[in-house]
């Protein structure tokens, strides 16, 4: 059933089109990487620098190689989602289907905003195809980053996280902040050596949890739907395959002006680095000195299980670990274990006498209070720096998500998944645990003894309502910031831009987010002192919490 080989003629005319190519782009290739010598057109045929252009250019080439309207329909595993034939048409080409996370945005991009669209599989009957494909592994984890980014962005539906097939990759092996370029930007300060390495294997285990996810529940998104069934269905309707044009992912800024007819660079929409992802997890998979070896190796294998009709029905060059997996059949697997912590030993000095003070809140549900705050500094991606120095552990499970992003409307509606008591419990145990090992690592968790005169937050206040109204960023909600969102938008563009804050400090900035709006200060990860003693009476998680608290 496989389908045949190119011929000798196919061979000669991909090698002359792709030296036509490397022709178009001498000057880029040049100055980018300082390959290619100036006249490079002269080079003899012996030339070791003409063979590898030769090679380089035959081997760029990808096709199919199964019949898919057969050998699709093997995969067992390939439940029935709805798939989109979504492509566009430009003389007698038509650019599709436009498959997410194959450079679909830039391929429309290139048609351009009037040509003509196409929705259905008959659609293409008659006209030459131009689609794009990408390496399987590659673009499973960059459906698995986009997918991550949603989730953060809380725009994931709900019923993901409810009926017969429940997803809970979500909960635990929090890979932090990696993506959201606002706050402290990791890019712009320098993480240290075991937080980076904690980071990438949480990171690691937490595409586990995903992958254990698809294993049990099926593809449930387009971004990781494998691509080949999309050309079954082509077939089905009559398409041959032999009109369509595969061309990689990565060289559709090359191909395409010359398909099109016209000179036009695109640059790259929705980047989710999946490429360095997907490298990252194959070096480690292949190198046994690797710390994380066993976990890239398993994502690895089951991955390639995932996406193997990929596979057979394109030309990628699978990684040797893929081969072994190719052939078996995909077997849930579950969830990695935890990683077990030591809890620190709680040093409980002696009680001294202090001078009484009056006005004092008390100790258990001002420890509340601290945790909720700083908890939620760190989820706007304030804290990380502070995280990361201090190496505190509790982001690092029983994961939270701030759903409230510049971009969003109701709070309620973006709190995608209710964890539970006993899931707070956890990550607000793990704060206290912090504190018991590093010390009161920020003012609010300092004992009221020590006398402080906090400044007023209106100087602060003002300067922040200033600088939002100068930079036209909605204070208390807009077009798309309902009054549920807060100042919230307006504080992390002031945070972002003003390293040194002026006469603020977070706390008050996080005031500022409850002072404009309607946003309520219970947010999804705080525990109240009622619930906490009332927890105690059966959860020995909520005992020890109060037991080191009290300590404290």
């Amino acid at each position: 059933g496989a389908a045949s080989e190119p011929s000798v003629h196919d061979a000669t005319h991909n090698i002359h089109l792709g030296l036509h190519l490397l022709h178009a782009r001498q000057h880029m290739l040049r100055d980018r990487h300082r390959l290619l010598p100036r006249r490079w057109h002269k080079i003899g045929p012996t030339s070791k620098m003409r063979a590898f252009l030769l090679l380089a250019c035959a081997n760029a080439q990808v096709h199919f190689t199964c019949d898919v309207a057969k050998d699709v329909a093997k995969y067992q595993q390939l439940q029935n989602l709805k798939l989109l034939f979504d492509g566009r048409r430009v003389g007698n080409a038509t650019l599709g289907p436009l498959m997410r996370k194959t450079g679909s945005t830039t391929m429309q991009r290139f048609a351009g905003p009037t040509a003509k669209r196409v929705r259905r599989p008959a659609d293409y009957l008659g006209s030459n195809i131009v689609a794009s494909v990408r390496d399987p592994i590659e673009r499973f984890a960059s459906g698995y980053r986009q997918v991550e980014t949603f989730y953060e962005l809380g725009w994931v539906p709900k019923h993901f996280f409810k009926g017969q097939c429940v997803l809970k990759w979500t909960r635990d092996d929090c890979a932090g902040n990696p993506q959201m370029k606002s706050g402290y930007v990791l890019a712009k300060r320098k993480v240290p050596a075991a937080a980076a390495a904690r980071r990438r294997t949480r990171q690691i285990r937490r595409l586990l949890r995903f992958v254990s996810d698809v294993e049990r529940c099926g593809f449930f998104d387009d971004h990781l739907y494998p691509m080949a069934p999309y050309f079954a269905a082509l077939a089905r309707a009559g398409v041959s395959m032999d009109s369509v044009s595969l061309v990689k992912t990565d060289e559709l800024d090359a191909k395409l002006p010359s398909v099109l007819g016209k000179p036009m660079r695109v640059g790259t929409a929705m980047a989710t680095a999946g490429r360095g992802w997907a490298r990252t997890l194959v070096q480690a998979a292949t190198d046994s000195a690797d710390p994380d070896w066993a976990l890239a190796r398993a994502a690895v294998r089951r991955i390639c299980r995932l996406v193997a009709v990929d596979y057979a029905c394109f030309s990628f060059e699978p990684p040797d670990l893929c081969r072994v997996a190719l052939g078996k059949a995909v077997v849930p697997e579950p969830y990695p274990p935890p990683i077990s912590t030591t809890r620190p030993a709680l040093p409980v000095a002696a009680l001294q006498k202090h001078a009484c003070v009056s006005n004092v809140e008390d100790p258990i549900k001002r420890l509340l209070r601290a945790h909720q705050t700083y908890d939620a500094q760190y989820l706007l991606g304030w804290r990380d720096a502070d995280v990361d120095t201090l190496d505190l552990r509790f982001p690092e499970r029983h994961c939270f998500v701030w759903h409230q992003i510049d971009d969003h409307a109701r709070h309620e509606a973006t709190d995608v998944h209710d964890f539970g008591l006993e899931h707070k419990l956890a990550r607000l145990a793990a704060f206290v645990d912090d504190i018991a090992a590093r010390g009161f690592f920020d003012e609010s968790l300092r004992p009221q003894t020590e006398h402080r005169k906090e400044a007023s937050p209106a100087a602060c206040f003002d300067k922040v309502r200033a600088f939002c109204k100068q930079r036209r960023v909605p204070v208390d909600g807009g077009r798309k910031n309902l009054p549920e969102t807060g100042g919230v938008q307006c504080a992390r563009e002031y945070v972002r831009f003003n390293r040194a804050l002026g006469p603020c400090s977070l706390h008050t900035l996080h005031d500022f987010i409850y002072a404009h709006g309607a946003r309520p200060r219970a947010e999804p990860w705080a525990v109240a002192r009622a619930e906490l003693v009332g927890a105690a009476a059966s959860l020995p998680v909520a005992r020890r919490i109060l037991a080191t608290a009290c300590a404290l």
